[in-house]
């Protein structure tokens, strides 16, 4: 049984959605202090909210992106300040440019279609069959000590 306003919340990722990724945000819409959503962070999911904001925020782009949205659209929609500072932080966190990104993303999903058409000559293929399991890999990640600290 939840004994505080925190441990009721369900749904992290929408209100840190909703709080533009920013820990301070978070605070006030979970309506608790910044220090006790540390306090609470550090416990149940072992690193500061704002670390842990920036990473959704980073995985949230790559979905964006394999979604065919622009760069410079999904660094506007999560709030970074500009074109550059998205592609700095995005590169730190995967690996490549945002651009680069996108390029391996069409490229494996081409590999993936070609695959499954031969396999089913003539078929519809469904979408969850072309799904990147190497994409869906840090989302559920994130998610997997949220889910351990609630049981």
């Amino acid at each position: 049984m939840p004994t505080s306003q925190l441990e009721r919340t369900s749904d992290w990722a929408l209100l840190a959605e909703r709080a533009r990724y920013r820990a301070a945000e978070l605070a006030k819409l979970s309506r608790v202090s910044l220090r006790q959503l540390e306090r609470y962070f550090i416990e149940h999911f072992r690193r500061p909210p704002q670390d842990w904001l920036d990473e959704l925020r980073l995985i949230k782009a790559a979905l964006l992106l394999a979604n065919g949205h622009r760069v410079k659209e999904v660094a506007a929609s999560l709030g970074f300040s500009d074109t550059s500072h998205f592609s700095k932080r995005f590169e730190r966190y995967h690996g490549c440019r945002p651009v680069q990104f996108v390029r391996i993303y069409d490229r494996r999903l081409a590999e993936r279609k070609k695959k499954f058409a031969a396999w089913f000559p003539g078929e519809q293929i469904p979408l969850e069959w072309l799904a990147d399991p190497a994409l869906a890999k840090p989302w559920d990640l994130l998610f997997q000590q949220q889910r351990q600290s609630f049981s």
